[in-house]
């Protein structure tokens, strides 16, 4: 018989550890072109913005006509956070000549709501909810006039996320005036209704 040979294993030997799970998701979900904003909206929203940007750099690269790409899918299950970095992200979606399909997980709100609605097609789980609301502004210590300009430009922000809620959706201006002073929350029923979402998920094929 041969001789048999022992090996004996170090047990401090760090390359032997399993790789991360979540990383491991992480490039697999980019192999597909999916994204997840699960996180707060940020300057972590850059990270987004270049992967769609490079994306489409290889798109037009590879001579794929627009039509015969791979969509890339924004997965949201999103609370909110800060509307400029919101508006970078669905600027470079609007501009995107890749396809970007929006996926409302479970909770998707504030701003994580306005890029849902940024996505060229939409869909949402039939448990899924969109919240649209105005948000808040810190103004901390300020004297009068800089509290008065901070005022008007919220003014501002705010008339311009309704020009966009009104121009993504079939929502009734009057019903939105309405209800956008509080947490209005909508399900996807409404949201199919009223041109929100243009399908409620019933196979998860369809997202995947």
């Amino acid at each position: 018989m041969p001789e048999q040979i022992m090996l004996e294993i170090p047990k401090e030997i760090e390359n032997l550890q399993l790789p991360d799970p979540d990383l491991l998701m992480f490039y697999k979900n980019l192999e597909k072109r999916h994204l997840w904003i699960d996180l707060v909206i940020d300057d972590g929203i850059l990270s987004y913005v270049r992967q769609i940007m490079d994306w489409n750099r290889e798109d037009r690269d590879n001579n794929i006509p627009v039509e015969k790409r791979t969509p890339i899918y924004i997965y949201l299950q999103n609370c909110g956070g800060e509307i400029s970095y919101m508006w970078l992200l669905t600027d470079i979606m609007e501009i995107s000549k890749t396809p970007i399909y929006t996926v409302a997980m479970n909770v998707c709100a504030s701003a994580a709501a306005l890029i849902f609605m940024s996505g060229s097609k939409r869909y949402m789980l039939k448990n899924a909810t969109i919240l649209i609301h105005e948000g808040s502004i810190s103004t901390g210590e300020q004297d009068a006039v800089k509290f008065m300009d901070a005022s008007e430009s919220y003014k501002k922000i705010l008339k311009k996320m309704k020009d966009f809620i009104l121009l993504k959706t079939k929502i009734d201006s009057k019903i939105l005036n309405k209800k956008k002073s509080n947490d209005w929350e909508i399900d996807s029923t409404y949201c199919l209704e009223n041109g929100v979402c243009d399908v409620i998920v019933n196979d998860i094929d369809e997202i995947v």
